[in-house]
């Protein structure tokens, strides 16, 4: 097979986030549908990942490892990238100012070289999937602004996504609204996600809830609360949940940097011996979703949680740490479902679970309105950038 058109996808992808992995996931199964005859190149430091799970002759990862020459995307794989490509899209969340000077960090000092470079070389560069913020320095503000204004079109995830990058001084007439392409994401079956819980259980044991936490604290949001506190709360916060209702309770983690904080939480526990915990180390996303469609109601911290939990149709409810996950909640009508980690007390939280239990059956079909609506919006985001950037005929528009 031979590829017309190469194009470079700059995001976070190592395979240690299953929300990141989800995007890129979906992305791949996007340009196989719309560019039959593109070949994606995805610097990542983990290219053993994207040799493992992807289709060599679709996606091909580019090292960004140090002894490549480079900090994470800054460095001279990104300008050979850049050089041989059609298209280089800007993906997922990674336009925020947060430690700003530490590339190890931050991806904004290598997306400036990327905007540099397509302005140089005129490559078209597109803003795809995108999620943005926090932006909390003038100098972040200004970087965001000539990367963004170096795009031709930015398609943001969610509103306030829009409504920032409006305020910083995007033009209008570059933003438009898609959604999260993970929307759109299908799972490998409900046989199979009940398989992974029997296994994790010791046997087909249910009704289950979903929870998701995170260990990334203090970075986005000023808590104000100390790590042992947070876990011994989170751990209360079960227990209570456990011991109004009839359920079983699976903690699953989206990163693996969080397994080791679920695991604390759980010896925390008194009722532990009710938990399995999941992972993203052993599941790929399309498992992930195939698990989450078993749950009655899923509690997430990391947003990729939330999503991919939506994608399976299942009722997602939000514990605020960064303003990402605020802004889902906002574009899933939930926000009374929605708790902020400033303010988290197990009795809180406990009273929500209750009440969302009882409204279960609703919730659910409202998420899975929500969720169909939002991955048609996802889907065609990528026969716009085929169309417009690659200059070919959507397939998918011929089938209609």
């Amino acid at each position: 097979m031979t590829q017309d058109f190469k194009v470079t996808v700059l995001g976070s992808y190592s395979g240690r986030n299953a929300g990141d992995a989800a995007i890129l996931f979906q992305i791949a199964e996007d340009f196989e549908k719309e560019a039959p005859n593109s070949l994606l190149l995805v610097p990542t430091t983990h290219p053993t990942f994207i040799r493992s799970h992807f289709n060599p002759q679709r996606v091909r990862p580019v090292s960004v490892l140090p002894w490549n020459a480079s900090i994470r995307i800054l460095g001279w794989p990104l300008v050979r990238c850049i050089r041989q490509s059609q298209l280089v899209l800007i993906t997922d969340g990674i336009l925020f100012d947060v430690n700003l000077f530490n590339p190890l960090f931050s991806f904004m000092p290598g997306l400036a070289l990327a905007a540099f470079l397509c302005r140089r070389w005129n490559i078209p560069m597109v803003g795809y999937n995108v999620g943005a913020g926090p932006f909390t320095t003038a100098l972040g503000k200004k970087l965001a602004r000539y990367i963004c204004q170096s795009c031709d079109h930015m398609y943001v995830r969610e509103q306030d996504t829009l409504n920032l990058l409006e305020q910083i001084g995007n033009s209008p007439e570059r933003l438009f609204m898609a959604a999260d392409c993970v929307f759109a994401l299908k799972g490998v079956g409900e046989e199979a996600g009940k398989a992974i819980l029997r296994e994790a259980a010791g046997g087909d044991i249910g009704p289950w809830v979903g929870f998701n936490v995170t260990t990334y604290l203090g970075t986005w949001l000023k808590v104000g609360i100390d790590r042992a506190t947070l876990i011994r709360n989170l751990a209360q916060a079960a227990d209570q949940l456990l011991d109004h209702l009839p359920v079983r309770l699976a903690w699953i983690t989206t990163q693996l940097m969080d397994i080791s904080f679920a695991q604390e939480v759980t010896k925390t526990m008194r009722a532990r011996e009710k938990t399995v915990l999941i992972t993203n180390e052993r599941l790929l996303p399309k498992e992930m979703i195939s698990v989450l469609s078993q749950m009655e109601l899923f509690f997430g911290m990391r947003l990729h949680s939330l999503i991919l939990a939506t994608a399976a149709g299942t009722p997602a409810l939000g514990i605020v740490y960064a303003p990402k996950v605020r802004s889902f909640m906002k574009l899933m009508d939930l926000e009374r479902y929605c708790i902020e980690l400033t303010d988290f007390r197990p009795d809180l939280f406990c009273h929500m679970a209750i009440q969302a239990w009882t409204e279960r059956e609703s919730l659910r079909t409202r998420a899975r309105e929500k969720r169909d609506e939002l991955a048609e919006a996802a889907l065609r985001t990528p026969a716009r950038v085929a169309t417009t950037y690659l200059h070919l005929s959507s397939p998918s528009h011929h089938a209609q």
